[in-house]
């Protein structure tokens, strides 16, 4: 509903107060990182002249600095804006500075309210009350009732200032960025029962946090990362419930200058503090590939008499994210969940791990750390070291021998990738080449027979 309100003399601006119930339609660009473009669109008739537009359907965390109110027809012009935070307890009490108010007291036992008047004097530091000739700085138990309030808004208000040359109905659209709406993709990976493929579905879970409901809302999901000069945006976290809303169909990404977005084929109801999922994509038979991997220590190689190291095998799973894999979509960044059949009960999952996957353009590799391999494991020696003389710049010159020992009570053997990290200049001395190095690290893959062992033997110069 349009209200205008006209202030006394003819020249003076016409005001219309557009609430949610004025509002024609709303569609939301949500970004990965609490960041919402809002456009609410209205249909006005605005007279000949200056008018004053108050959208109170704002959000609390809009960034008023970035709402621009569009299309403007050539006969319309905005002449300014200011924003209005809504009024608190706190404001309420600022603004009663000076005037009078009534503290209540209810009795605990009779519930009896007996009542008594008092000037605010000053709120700085603490409050100061006036009562009948004697002053306190505590309420003590005592609430207080406001003669009127303050002048100011019960909602935050954006105010747009306009100039029509002629009396007209037109079409706008206000467009602001605001905080605490955001989204993010969470996929869930189901191994078969052979574990050489999963079945992933994508999950988007969109958060509103901004203050605001957003009935029947149009909604694009933007993946990717937008720069921004200042974040200024203020976060507020609130305890949200969950709802969930179904698809059978896959959203398809659409390319928007270096991003991707997401659109939901259904206006949705996106209420204040809620989570609404809605799924993007599913893929079957995704071919995965099972990684070993036992991270190394660099204190090894720069330190003498380093006592032996028990170490555990991190578990991966890696699949490419190509169509000849079932796959070649965008896969926006989120947390993928790992289930597998329960070998007893085919019917039954089990959880496995997870890991958070970032942007995976097509063409990509996706990697997950599951967990910790249990029949896998490892024990880091050292076998020798010694100091070398010092090469400038450097400060350090060691030659340290280590062995790395692998086990594997698996029946059947395992490829283990060994990879060492280095802290300033290295050269392998001797032991077998690396399949893939670079300045600051090695690998080497190790094939563990089933139920035995195998070792990896190096002798390594560093310089620090």
């Amino acid at each position: 509903m349009i209200c205008a309100a006209f202030s006394a003399g003819s020249l003076q601006a016409e005001t219309f107060d557009l609430t949610v119930e004025s509002r024609a339609s709303v569609d939301l660009a949500i970004y990965n990182e609490n960041l919402a473009l809002v456009n609410d669109a209205y249909v006005i008739r605005l007279p000949a002249g200056q008018s004053e537009l108050n959208f109170s359907a704002v959000s609390p965390l809009i960034d008023s600095n970035s709402a621009v109110l569009h299309p403007l027809p050539a006969t319309l012009s905005v002449l300014g804006q200011y924003f209005r935070e809504a009024m608190t307890p706190e404001t309420i009490l600022i603004n009663s500075v000076g005037q009078m108010v009534s503290l209540v007291r209810t009795h605990p036992v009779s519930g009896e309210q007996t009542r008594e008047r008092a000037r605010v004097l000053s709120v700085r530091g603490g409050l100061i009350l006036e009562i009948d000739g004697r002053y306190e700085t505590s309420l003590a138990g005592r609430r207080i009732v406001y003669d009127t309030l303050p002048s100011g808004v019960l909602r935050p208000t954006l105010s747009i200032d306009v100039d029509g040359a002629v009396d007209a109905q037109s079409q706008l659209v206000l467009s602001y960025l605001t905080g605490g709406l955001s989204w993010q993709a969470n996929y869930i990976a189901q191994l078969n029962e052979s574990r050489d493929a999963v079945r992933l579905r994508a999950m988007a879970s969109i958060e509103n946090h901004s203050g605001v409901d957003y009935g029947d809302a149009k909604i694009e999901l933007i993946a990717g990362s937008v720069n921004r000069v200042r974040n200024n945006l203020i976060a507020r976290r609130t305890l949200a419930s969950a709802a969930a809303m179904d698809s059978e169909s896959s959203i398809s990404p659409v390319p928007l200058a270096d991003l991707y977005t997401y659109s939901l084929p259904l206006t949705v109801h996106l209420a204040n503090a809620s989570v609404r999922q809605v799924k993007l994509f599913e893929a079957r038979d995704v071919p995965v590939e099972h990684l070993y991997m036992l991270a190394g220590l660099s204190n090894v190689y720069y330190s003498p008499n380093v006592p032996d190291q028990k170490l555990k095998v991190d578990s991966y799973i890696e699949f490419a994210n190509t169509r000849d894999h079932h796959l070649g979509i965008p896969m926006p960044a989120g947390v993928v969940r790992v289930y597998a059949q329960n070998s007893s009960q085919p019917d039954s999952l089990r959880f496995i791990g997870e890991d958070q996957a970032g942007h995976t353009p097509v063409g990509d590799r996706v990697r997950l750390k599951t967990g910790k391999a249990f029949d896998l494991g490892g024990t880091r020696k050292q076998l020798a070291y010694r100091r070398l003389p010092v090469e400038a710049p450097f400060r350090q010159h060691n030659e340290a021998r280590i062995q790395i020992v692998l086990s594997n009570a698996k029946k059947m053997p395992v490829t283990i990738q060994v990879q060492e990290i280095f802290s300033g200049e290295w050269m392998l001395i001797d032991g077998p080449k690396p399949v893939e190095s670079d300045a600051h690290s090695a690998r080497w893959n190790v094939l563990v027979p089933a139920q035995g062992e195998a070792s990896l033997d190096l002798t390594v110069r560093v310089k620090r």
